[in-house]
């Protein structure tokens, strides 16, 4: 799956490269803020896009998708107190409450 995903994101990427507005647009990115996150392109480089492994994307998801990212939104016909006594079982069962 990380292939497809790689292929996709290195076609887009060099479709915009081959838009000379785009190309300016990333070297001047470059020239002003160097390799900082402001110089380089949102969707990666085909340095970076190609060493991006699946383990790398695995550590990534535990480390950031995780229960106390999360936000709870209730909605509907519903009391705070309702709503707290809703979410809280689950939120001490994801280790967060």
């Amino acid at each position: 799956m990380i292939g497809e995903q790689r292929r996709q994101a290195l076609d887009d990427l060099e479709v915009s490269l081959s838009d000379p507005a785009e190309l300016a647009a990333f070297a001047a990115a470059r020239a002003v803020f160097g390799a900082r996150p402001y110089g380089t392109p949102l969707g990666g480089t085909p340095t970076s896009l190609k060493a991006i492994t699946p383990g790398d994307v695995q550590a990534y998801h535990r480390n950031y998708w995780t229960p106390r990212d999360a936000t709870l939104i209730l909605t509907g016909d519903i009391t705070p107190e309702q709503g707290f006594a809703l979410a809280l079982p689950a939120a001490i069962d994801a280790g967060v409450g």
